[in-house]
């Protein structure tokens, strides 16, 4: 029988980094590791482009308005990532790496003159071995997607996979939320993707929304099914203290019918049953495809273990059981890349126990993992007998799973596998926040009031 009571949302990162408490003042010492052999394995490339034409409320990631700056503002900007990227190539740990997939992220990406995109994709190429690389992501909206021109020239220049957030067809909802875009937009967008020749797309729905019935969910999957997308990815919405988006959810006016845990669960469950009568396979635990068997390339190297790069301003690291974030700040990033420093803000060092951990901890974004990876598996025996006990997972010979129901807890199961100091991070990290007045999320200040 589930004994978890509220549900919690998916767990992307551990160790947790906490600003307050792991902040770096000699990034030299932390990354000396990179003047070390590295162990070879796959690397993704992550950029952090935090420049939006437009700011929805519910949006917790590090961004910028894009009117804000200049043509030679972003020149900087980019200048900056390519000297930060180079810098990392030059160093020994990465002179055997081998980039598998490079992942664009923001932010908007999509919204950025794609010559600045192309940079990019050069310097990696100049500065890393790509011969294996086997595609190069982006993430966009649906006002910048709609330019047949720019999509045949980011094809041009390599981008090989599209996703982007429709979030919503619920007109109402879509604006209370801030998105500007109209549905209308979203179809024109997903028609040019598609006369472009992008067959690898996704597009990401969200549940739980203010005054989103369940109805209202269930015809977003149907008229998103009808897209043809590669993949679909859904995300429960998250309200974070501190933020405008909590104070408008709180304002009875504006939201009457507002997100409940009870709602979420509910909904999430109706996702998978509909998923499932369409005729997708969960791939991940909010990732379903009708045509793939396995996840987007970039998402199953992030959670398998593999080295992740992060460039430019918020992104995050983990290498070498260095678990780090930049500044997330494009001022700060500028002028600490300019100072010839690494731009990192907060980082850590993975224990031995926690860097096998981790891979629990991503178990159940994955929904399986196989018994041979996990290291110690004995260590874990009591905690996966819970599961199993539970109805929560299920195991044969070589492979653990999650059950149906199980599906429908993955931060609850995520959290299970934390060790007793990194629960205790995770709370004093929230505590911080609210103390400092910042977004939980990324303890910055994206969306304060």
């Amino acid at each position: 029988m589930n004994t978890f009571k509220r549900r919690m949302t998916e767990v992307w990162v551990y160790p947790q980094i906490c600003k307050h408490r792991d902040g770096i003042s000699d990034t030299g010492k932390y990354l000396s590791f990179l003047d070390t052999q590295g162990q070879n394995k796959d690397l993704l490339i992550y950029f952090h482009i935090p420049f939006c034409e437009t700011l929805c409320f519910f949006c917790s990631y590090y961004k910028e308005p894009l009117h804000k700056y200049t043509y030679e503002q972003k020149k900087r900007f980019f200048n900056n990532c390519r000297i930060e990227l180079e810098n990392y190539a030059k160093k020994l740990y990465f002179k055997n790496a081998k980039v598998k997939a490079v992942q664009f992220g923001g932010g908007t990406p999509s919204a950025i003159e794609p010559e600045f995109i192309d940079l990019m994709i050069n310097t990696v190429k100049d500065c890393f071995d790509t011969h294996m690389c086997e595609v190069i992501s982006m993430e966009g909206n649906v006002a910048s997607l709609q330019s047949e021109a720019k999509l045949n020239e980011l094809k041009g220049i390599g981008i090989k996979r599209i996703s982007f957030g429709v979030q919503t067809l619920n007109e109402n909802i879509r604006k209370k939320v801030g998105i500007k875009a109209k549905t209308s937009d979203v179809f024109k967008a997903v028609e040019t993707i598609k006369k472009v020749g992008f067959e690898d797309f996704s597009l990401d729905l969200m549940y739980n929304l203010p005054e989103q019935t369940i109805d209202d969910m269930l015809n977003d999957i149907r008229v998103v099914d009808s897209m043809g997308p590669a993949y679909i990815d859904v995300y429960n919405l998250n309200v974070f203290p501190n933020t405008r988006f909590k104070e408008y959810i709180d304002d009875d006016e504006y939201f009457a019918d507002k997100p409940t845990d009870e709602k979420e669960i509910i909904m999430f469950k109706e996702i998978m049953k509909s998923m499932s009568q369409m005729g997708y396979n969960q791939v991940m635990v909010n990732t379903f495809s009708k045509y793939k068997k396995s996840p987007p390339k970039t998402l199953d190297l992030y959670l398998n273990g593999s080295d992740v790069l992060g460039i430019g301003p918020s992104s995050r690291s983990y290498l070498n059981k260095r678990n780090f974030r930049n500044i997330p700040d494009v001022d700060d990033y500028n002028k600490a890349v300019e100072s010839g420093l690494f731009p990192v803000e907060a980082g850590n060092i993975a224990s031995d126990i926690e860097d096998i951990e981790r891979k629990l901890v991503f178990f159940s974004n994955y929904t399986y993992i196989k018994k041979s990876e996990i290291t110690n598996l004995e260590y874990f025996s009591e905690k996966i007998r819970y599961l199993i006990d539970n109805g929560l997972a299920k195991e044969d010979n070589e492979y653990l799973y999650l059950t149906e129901e199980g599906k429908a807890w993955p931060g609850n199961i995520s959290l299970l596998f934390f060790n007793e100091k990194q629960r205790n991070k995770r709370a004093t990290s929230f505590i911080d926040a609210l103390k400092y007045k910042e977004n939980p999320y990324n303890q910055d200040r994206m969306g304060i009031f």
